[in-house]
């Protein structure tokens, strides 16, 4: 099988799509019944997606940058495809059609574009099935391609005190989440009570100011294109994150979180999480640092608070657990 990816990865639309497409392609090379070499997959991507391209030669994937449409689809006509998976939020009708052309099968990630309806299968993980809808559709947490590694790792650890908290705002952080959010913990003394663990993305560009911070402060650790989440979710016992991929990582190991959302994409993520699971701040533009410090002293406080909510995760925590299978299904199924 010859499969071309089409995915984006910049400073204002994050990494997590790019990611998503490396564990899908790392997943695929696995099942011999799949692809023999890495050169049954083809990355595609525009040359303005900056970030993509460097994790790509990061991680040894070959890829092809394009400069408009014209030249997109000279690239489809060179190389020969069973299938296109596009990972690049809303698609048009018209690029799923001009697509179709070179193709057998299209499927996208996050779409609810005009060319979701022309598309073969989508696979919207992280809306629900309100926002759009068709038999092509598939919606929900149990479609979601995080770590495939989840299904074999435990869930953290609960205490009766909390040890430690994590920060993380997604892999560019383009509204700088964390330096507010840090600065309003540093000035209500929340490092005096807890561990605070800053995870910063390949893509954050801040990060002098977090670094002299850092310096400033005791108790308080950063962790720079960090390679192993699983290990930190797990050690973890409370997290403040954006509202992607570590807001699911968070509930799948039921850690307490506090989310607060980039843009009013991001919030339809949050309309999957169950009621009394994640403390929703709804836009970062609108973030009260009074309101945030009160969830957070409240959840260091409460152990029956924060073990409720572990309970109440668990929906989440079974609904991700066999999600690659899920995918696979879908995507491969004859």
């Amino acid at each position: 099988m010859k499969i071309i990816i089409h995915c984006i990865g910049n400073y204002v639309q994050g990494t997590g799509h790019v990611y998503r497409m490396l564990r899908l392609t790392n997943s695929c090379l696995s099942s011999s019944k799949l692809l023999n070499t890495k050169n049954d997959i083809l990355f595609i991507i525009n040359n303005k997606q900056y970030l993509a391209n460097k994790i790509l030669i990061k991680n040894n994937i070959k890829c092809i940058k394009y400069t408009d449409d014209v030249d997109f689809y000279n690239i489809l006509s060179q190389n020969e495809s069973d299938l296109i998976i596009n990972d690049c939020l809303n698609t048009s009708k018209d690029l799923i059609k001009n697509q179709k052309k070179y193709t057998h099968k299209v499927v996208n990630f996050e779409d609810y574009g005009s060319g979701a309806y022309e598309s073969d299968l989508i696979i919207n993980s992280f809306y629900n099935k309100d926002i759009i809808n068709g038999n092509n559709i598939y919606t929900g947490l149990k479609y979601t391609l995080l770590s495939p590694l989840l299904s074999e790792s435990e869930v953290s650890t609960f205490k009766k005190s909390p040890k430690k908290i994590i920060l993380t705002f997604g892999g560019s952080d383009p509204n700088n989440i964390v330096l507010t959010v840090l600065k309003f913990l540093i000035r209500n003394n929340i490092e005096k009570k807890i561990h605070i663990l800053v995870i910063l993305g390949i893509g954050y560009t801040h990060k002098e100011e977090i670094i002299e911070i850092f310096e400033k402060h005791n108790n308080i650790s950063i962790s720079i294109d960090e390679q192993n989440m699983i290990s930190q979710f797990q050690s973890s016992d409370i997290a403040i994150t954006s509202c992607g991929c570590a807001m699911f990582e968070a509930c799948y190991f039921l850690l307490p979180t506090i989310c607060i959302s980039h843009n009013v994409r991001e919030i339809l993520h949050t309309e999957l999480c169950p009621k009394n699971t994640i403390i929703n701040m709804g836009l970062f533009s609108n973030l009260d640092e009074l309101t945030l410090i009160t969830h957070l002293n409240s959840l260091i406080e409460s152990e029956d608070k924060r073990n409720n909510i572990r309970t109440n995760m668990l929906t989440i925590h079974n609904e991700i657990k066999n999600s690659y299978k899920n995918v696979f299904d879908l995507i491969f199924k004859e």
